[in-house]
């Protein structure tokens, strides 16, 4: 599952937002020193991502997304999407 959420995030990003994108692996920061995903860029991409795998982002956790990686994001939306399917 995190291999489709990966290419799904990197697809989003190059080819729907066009976002240059020199590096794609885990380690890659989304903001400063990576991608530099402003804030905008941000919501758009969580949004692309509630909609695609039915998970949820509040809006105080967009700071932290900004300092993760692109390993750490998907392996939350991960973690997201199992408890949205199993809630409890």
């Amino acid at each position: 599952m995190q291999e489709e959420i990966k290419s799904f995030v990197v697809r989003t990003l190059r080819d729907e937002m066009q976002i240059p994108l020199e590096r794609t692996d885990d380690g890659t920061p989304l903001g400063a020193d990576g991608w530099d995903l402003e804030s905008l860029a941000l919501v758009e991409l969580t949004t692309r991502v509630e909609h695609e795998y039915g998970v949820s982002y509040p809006d105080e956790v967009f700071e932290q997304l900004a300092k993760a990686t692109l390993g750490e994001f998907v392996a939350d939306v991960s973690r997201r999407r199992a408890q949205a399917s199993h809630p409890g």
